[in-house]
């Protein structure tokens, strides 16, 4: 009887415990999914309370981009391009949508040359730089001008290159894993299933552990900026101990908005291709200018939250 009664009470200890486990994993994916949500209507609404600096901002970008980069006199050769999304869509061009955006990708660098894909690199660095001095003085409710973004937030575009150095190596690992894949593919290495399992399991490992390093470094551009007092090594270190324990949250998170906001790229583009293909070059161009800054500010929302768990904890 001792040993039946014993037998039932660490039955009945057991499943309270699985049941408590079950009921916490259950609370952190509801926080984790609201706070996502969260996180994602605070980055819009950023946008949307600094309307005019943002139009101002990105204003003075565009028209540098053009300048220097694409160049104001080559021309995208819309007429061609309508040709072409016309023939897509109405089954007389053999052109995949995958060729399609690749033709829309070569139409707005036709006139690219390498001193202006440098130009190119400084001045996505500076916006950068711009954006996280903009956003913690947002933060700090100080009122900023566009004038005021570019003069001063040039001050810390030296540590914010030493930090983009170090994510340029992150991608290591996803380049050569991507590299032996398409090798893999192309000569027919993996032959069996269970090859073909293990060689995409190494693709996958790649891509993941690429976005594991990356974490670090994303946050440590805001951490440089917001305490500037820190070197760049200091920086990464501090966004080390900030993500501490919830990396692969924060990894979580960055992924998936990421995904969302090239899926709604996407379908944007899907829908101008198909009903206003003229302007389509024009809109993915645009697309591809706006999405920048939507990550930089996702990304300084992302820290300040994290700072704010660390302080509540």
């Amino acid at each position: 009887m001792a040993k039946k009664k014993l037998n039932a009470n660490r039955q009945n200890l057991t499943l309270q415990s699985k049941n408590k486990a079950e009921h916490i994993n259950q609370q952190f994916r509801h926080q984790s999914v609201r706070k996502l949500i969260a996180m994602i209507f605070q980055t819009f609404k950023i946008f949307l309370n600094h309307k005019k600096f943002w139009g101002f901002l990105m204003a003075w970008y565009l028209f540098f981009n053009l300048l220097f980069v694409r160049g104001l006199a080559s021309g995208i050769n819309v007429g061609n391009a309508n040709q072409e999304f016309k023939k897509v869509f109405t089954g007389q061009s053999n052109q995949t949508l995958k060729t399609t955006f690749s033709s829309l990708n070569l139409l707005l660098n036709q006139s690219s040359s390498g001193s202006s894909q440098v130009f190119n690199f400084f001045l996505t660095v500076f916006l950068i730089s711009i954006i996280l001095w903009s956003l913690k003085n947002f933060a700090e409710q100080n009122k900023i001008s566009v004038r005021q973004a570019i003069y001063q937030g040039i001050d810390r575009l030296v540590p914010l290159l030493i930090i983009i150095i170090f994510i340029f190596l992150d991608f290591i690992p996803a380049i050569i894993t991507v590299y032996i894949y398409s090798q893999v593919s192309h000569f027919h290495i993996d032959q069996t299933i269970i090859e073909k399992i293990l060689w995409f399991i190494i693709f996958i490992a790649g891509i993941l552990l690429t976005f594991y390093l990356l974490v670090a470094h994303l946050i440590s551009l805001v951490v440089t900026v917001n305490q500037p007092a820190l070197m760049p090594r200091q920086a990464i270190k501090q966004a080390k101990k900030i993500v501490k324990n919830r990396r692969f949250i924060v990894m979580l998170d960055l992924l998936i908005f990421l995904i969302l906001i090239f899926i709604i790229a996407l379908i944007t583009m899907l829908i101008v291709i198909i009903g206003f293909s003229i302007i389509a070059p024009w809109i993915y161009y645009l697309l591809t200018i706006l999405i920048l800054p939507i990550i930089i500010v996702f990304i300084d929302v992302l820290y300040r939250n994290l700072i704010n768990e660390s302080l509540a904890s």
